[in-house]
């Protein structure tokens, strides 16, 4: 980028900031990606079943809520978040442009 704009072409950035929308993401999409990133069928059933063990619940004051299921997003502060982040979102620099 530097030596572009050091030639005085034009430089244009655009930072998408993609990783709050990572918690909407299904673990069914997330298992179907990594097989479509050709991760052999154990990983793919290890990281489903660790996806598909996690429930959370609320407190509010002293009332608490029943436990519900997580079925999107990969808990923050865990190792395979970031690479399940990679996997999920592995093809959009592919759609980049340089001009």
């Amino acid at each position: 980028m530097t030596s572009l704009e050091n030639t005085g072409t034009a430089v244009r950035i655009v930072y998408l900031d993609v990783s709050e929308a990572f918690d909407a993401v299904s673990h069914n999409f997330l298992t179907e990606k990594g097989t479509k990133c050709r991760l052999d069928r154990w990983t793919v059933r290890w990281v489903q079943n660790w996806l598909n063990s996690r429930a959370q619940g609320i407190v509010v004051s002293d009332t608490k809520s029943s436990w519900r299921p997580v079925t999107s997003g990969v808990s923050k502060g865990s190792v395979l978040r970031p690479i399940m982040f990679n996997v999920c979102f592995n093809h959009l620099d592919g759609r980049v442009q340089v001009c």
